[in-house]
């Protein structure tokens, strides 16, 4: 009697009885599949003088909100995604990054090998977010976006046939444990330059989430009834 009296007053106190709430708060997380937007990207572009012009002269952080990569020399051409990841009801086992490409090069012999991308780790996430760099957060982010961890890689052939495709590309293993180390919390790919580059004048873009594109991780959770026991229930026999 005392319990139906408690649980009468919770539900007037608080709208909903206590169970209620408890199973409100487990459909929160991710339980199977999950396609998560990039909260933030960006592109630091730009050669290392005109960088240096940007952030002493006009005080601009050398990043645009684009994604691509150029092999023109002495630029600095590094991509960056950030994602906010939901709680997780259980593992992520599964994931894959999806891109738009917006357009790659024209005019190259259809044997040339594809452009190659490298996914990295990123070190230091907060710094990227800061709305000023100095010099030092500007060369720092460089070699961020383009060292440590590997995260996966992916070609993108150097015709404008690809122009539009979306492209997958599986995560590793040090991706998926670093996204199962932080769920509801952040985590970033870098996005840097690999092999098959020629010379001044190549490049390949992909087509930014503003305007239409995609930057989208997808990730496969853990079953919620994977490797639990199944109970049946038998017919008791007289």
């Amino acid at each position: 009697m005392n319990r139906i009296v408690a649980i009468i007053v919770l539900f007037f106190l608080f709208g909903v009885p206590l169970v209620n709430a408890e199973n409100d708060t487990h459909k929160k997380c991710v339980n199977s599949v999950s396609t998560i937007d990039a909260k933030s990207w960006g592109q630091i572009l730009g050669a290392e003088d005109t960088a240096l012009s940007m952030i002493f002269d006009d005080g601009i952080k050398p990043v645009f909100d684009s994604i691509g990569i150029t092999s023109d020399a002495g630029w600095f051409d590094r991509s960056f995604l950030i994602f906010e990841l939901p709680p997780f009801c259980t593992q992520a086992i599964f994931g894959k990054l999806r891109l738009k490409v917006k357009s790659a090069v024209a005019g190259l012999d259809p044997d040339f090998p594809s452009f190659s991308f490298v996914l990295y780790d990123i070190g230091d996430i907060p710094t990227l977010q800061k709305p000023v760099w100095d010099i030092d957060d500007f060369r720092n982010a460089i070699v961020d976006l383009s060292t440590g961890r590997i995260y996966g890689n992916f070609n993108v052939r150097s015709s404008p046939a690809d122009d539009g495709v979306v492209i997958e590309i599986p995560l590793t293993y040090d991706a998926m444990y670093d996204i199962n180390s932080v769920p509801g919390g952040t985590f970033a790919i870098g996005i840097f330059v690999g092999e098959g580059w020629i010379g001044e004048g190549d490049g390949v873009s992909f087509v930014s989430p503003d305007d239409g594109g995609l930057a989208q991780l997808e990730l496969t959770m853990v079953s919620a009834s994977h490797g639990k026991p199944r109970h049946h229930k038998e017919k008791m026999r007289e």
